[in-house]
């Protein structure tokens, strides 16, 4: 684009120029100019950079189509978008199967403790991993397993203790029985509530009493009682 005149403005040359067109901007003073979103003769929308040259009084448009401009950037947006999609859909496959893995060993946990719970006492996880559950779970199993030999020799004591034909019972340096066996009910004649619910001194014969006290005071500082 030239300038028709020397010196005027071409939007005075009387030349069918849009003034708001890159043509007339090309060929006024000024930097490059850039402008978006212009239509061109075909009604296309274009992009379009100006400059003037004053030196030959010529004006310079470079002009592209959006269209043909912005096809890349759709390219790449649909590509990120699949890209997008297949991550997702890889995440929530990774996440489904990381979930398992640990929710599985967990269940198997919560299920073992549910059936010692209801007095399954071999009951075991049989977790086997080599990870923070797996050292979890063969905790667990310990656990389990001294909780079963307590049990074990708990049970065996109160066979013993309940069906012993000697008197035995358990009592605390607060002057109470803890716990008494059957013969010691059958040959003393009291019951069980009688003799867990007073002080067992009030059993002793007065002449004892006061060297009872002192064995309890031993008992508590903790010397064992022999032949007392």
């Amino acid at each position: 684009v030239r300038h028709p005149i020397e010196g005027r403005d071409p939007l005075e040359s009387g030349l069918p120029v849009d003034p708001n067109g890159p043509e007339a901007r090309s060929l006024r003073a000024g930097g490059v100019r850039f402008t978006e979103d212009l239509i061109d003769y075909r009604g296309e929308a274009v992009w379009a950079a100006t400059r003037s040259v004053p030196e030959t009084g010529w004006g310079v448009v470079v002009k592209v189509d959006r269209a043909e401009q912005e096809q890349p950037i759709a390219n790449f947006r649909s590509e990120m978008i699949r890209l997008a999609v297949t991550l997702a859909a890889f995440s929530i496959l990774f996440g489904t199967i990381l979930g398992f893995r640990f929710a599985q060993p967990i269940h198997l946990l919560a299920e073992a403790a549910n059936r010692i719970r209801a007095g399954e006492l071999n009951a075991r996880s049989n977790v086997i991993r080599e990870d923070e559950v797996g050292l979890l779970a063969r905790t667990f199993d310990d656990m389990a397993g001294e909780l079963e030999r307590q049990v074990s020799l708990l049970t065996e004591f109160r066979k013993f203790f309940d069906m012993s034909l000697d008197m035995m019972c358990i009592a605390s340096t607060d002057g109470y029985f803890k716990r008494v066996n059957a013969a010691f009910i059958r040959e003393l004649g009291w019951s069980e509530d009688e003799l867990l619910g007073r002080p067992f001194l009030s059993l002793v014969h007065e002449d004892d009493a006061e060297a009872t006290v002192k064995e309890i005071e031993k008992l508590a500082g903790g010397t064992p009682t022999t032949s007392f």
